[in-house]
């Protein structure tokens, strides 16, 4: 049987849309884990569609599936129901199941009012799915597909969910069949925060892949040439022994990858941190949410505010680039609470920083809660949106001053980058000279041309980005820092300083290909077009080289006229 795996689009744009494709990683593991069992399974990442979706007849026609399964979230709900009513017009009899938490917690509406859905898989996707893939293929019961939930006739049917894989290590590797940047080592949390709908989604249970396993699916990715992962484990600290036995094995790997994970501030370990970071992670992010404690209690979150900066003054100093997530217009939030977010925020000094509104998701304590107030209704899902904002489920709450809070809190963050990122506190030993180096200049990035260097609240990005690639040379001699500071030295019109840095930067890097693309830029810039040319040949299969080299060819032809 062929399965075609759609992860549909979002129907709300967002500040950075870069977030409306990543692709889930369970789509790849439900694919990975049909194809082990003899089926065909292809993914498609939807996005692009969002605005013409009737094209999705001409996808369905080049993969000829037999069965459609769609990945649901809340956020993109509405793009699966557009695309299963366009399987539908092109292809009345193929079957469509849903799944995902989107459609686990919402799935006797979406049978009840959306007869384009076949039928939805709730829960972990691999039992059913293959199950429902088996029986559709070879005949069967459809009362025999656990976790399965459908139509006989007019009534609905509600198969018992399967128990979750114990062992994670018998899923194959979807790194086997194909290429992605999101991994996860475990499945499922043991905290239980109010706005999370992990607790019922997954039980609270924790199930983890080995570190052999988790590894060995890394190095595939690499040899594919991904150089960087984001590890999505809802806490990939959890278990202390487990990260550093899988540390230690990155370290021997030596796989030119970084990542970056997730962690809480009430596991943060220097020894873990460190460990982190000599294995290739370059960010660890924690769930601050707010700077009230009281508000953070009620949200799931019960630490104080000593141990979350605790937590960001020990990824600093271990060069971990700390981010926070932040969450605004929660129950309760005064003007007061707000200005404690201020507070926090300034203290713990995060170098990146995720704000959203609370927002109040099937499944999620906080969506219980005001389903039994009456403050919010299921029927709120049969509007055209992603999501409902807590305050407006509050009559007490103003959603434009809570959206103008979010704005203040970004505002504040941006300002206060380029002194807090030159007043990081690294940990400064015997060996950790080009990690500071390459903490710094990667920072140094941001401000130069990244992020950072667009964001218009960010006052002096150009001078912070100068002083970060200087003090990572401090440390060591960084070729990303050369390379930074020459290729500003080029913008700036001083080609022999650029020149300068740049051969310094050879000398230590000699076969860094970006550090000869520059070095050609100046030297051309200089009129040595010759000598340019002999740099950026070493950089085969570059089109900023090919371009160049082109530059260089045509000024050596006018040269010999």
């Amino acid at each position: 049987m062929r399965v075609l795996l759609v992860h549909p689009y979002c129907t709300e744009d967002r500040l950075d849309g870069a977030d409306l494709w990543a692709m889930p990683i369970g789509s790849w593991y439900l694919a990975a884990h049909l194809m082990a069992h003899g089926h065909g399974a292809g993914v498609f990442h939807a996005q692009a569609l969002r605005d013409c979706p009737e094209r999705f007849s001409e996808i369905l026609a080049q993969a000829r599936p037999d069965l459609v399964g769609f990945s649901v979230l809340n956020a993109n709900r509405w793009g699966a129901l557009d695309l299963a009513r366009e399987v539908k017009k092109a292809m009345p009899g193929l079957p469509v199941v849903f799944g995902g938490p989107g459609a686990t917690f919402l799935w006797r509406r979406f049978l009840t009012r959306h007869p384009e859905v076949d039928a939805v898989a709730r829960g972990e996707g691999e039992i059913p799915l293959l199950a429902l893939a088996e029986t559709l293929e070879h005949g069967g019961s459809l009362f025999n597909v656990p976790g399965l939930c459908w139509r006989d006739r007019e009534r609905l049917v509600e198969n018992p969910l399967p128990p979750p894989v114990a062992d994670l290590d018998t899923l194959a590797d979807p790194a086997e069949h194909f290429t992605f940047q999101h991994a996860a080592m475990s499945r499922g949390c043991p905290e239980a925060c109010a706005f999370c709908g992990s607790p019922a989604f997954w039980g609270r249970r924790v199930r983890f892949h080995s570190p052999e396993y988790f590894v060995r699916q890394l190095a595939r990715l690499s040899s594919k040439g991904v150089r960087h992962v984001f590890v999505s484990d809802d806490t990939f600290t959890l278990n202390r022994d487990r990260v550093l036995e899988t540390c230690a094995r990155l370290v021997s790997a030596r796989l030119p990858l970084t990542w970056c994970a997730i962690s809480r501030v009430d596991r943060a370990d220097p020894e873990v941190f460190r460990q982190m970071r000599r294995a290739g992670c370059i960010q660890i992010s924690f769930g601050v949410e707010h700077g009230d404690p009281l508000i953070r209690a009620r949200l799931g979150k019960r630490f104080d505010d000593g141990t979350v900066e605790r937590a960001f003054s020990l990824a600093l100093k271990a060069a971990l680039l700390p981010r926070a997530y932040f969450i605004y217009g929660c129950p309760g939030e005064t003007r007061e609470a707000h200005e404690k977010t201020l507070a926090l925020m300034e203290r713990i000094k995060p170098l990146a920083a995720v704000f959203y509104m609370l927002a109040v998701f099937p499944g999620t304590a906080l969506y219980k809660e005001c389903l039994e107030k009456g403050t919010l209704t299921e029927d709120a899902w049969e509007e055209r949106r992603e999501d409902v904002a807590f305050c407006e489920t509050d009559p007490e709450m103003d959603c434009l001053e809570m959206a103008e809070r979010g704005a203040e809190l970004r505002r504040a963050f941006a300002r206060a980058l380029p002194e807090r990122s030159l007043a990081a506190e690294l940990e400064d030993g015997p060996d950790t000279g080009p990690l500071r180096a390459d903490f710094l200049s990667r920072l140094a990035m941001t401000f130069d041309h990244g992020d950072y260097a667009a964001n218009p609240d960010v006052h002096g990005a150009a001078e912070a980005a100068e002083r970060l690639y200087a003090r990572a040379l401090a440390c060591s001699p960084s070729p990303r820092a050369f390379l930074g500071l020459g290729a500003r030295a080029h913008r700036q019109g001083r080609f022999s300083e650029a020149e300068r840095l740049l051969r310094e930067g050879l000398v230590h890097a000699p076969e860094d290909e970006a550090l000869h693309i520059m070095l050609g830029a100046a030297l051309l810039a200089l009129g040595r077009s010759e000598e340019a040319l002999s740099h950026v040949l070493r950089a085969p299969g570059n089109p900023d080289a090919a371009r160049l080299a082109a530059r260089a060819r045509e000024a050596l032809e006018r040269v010999r006229e």
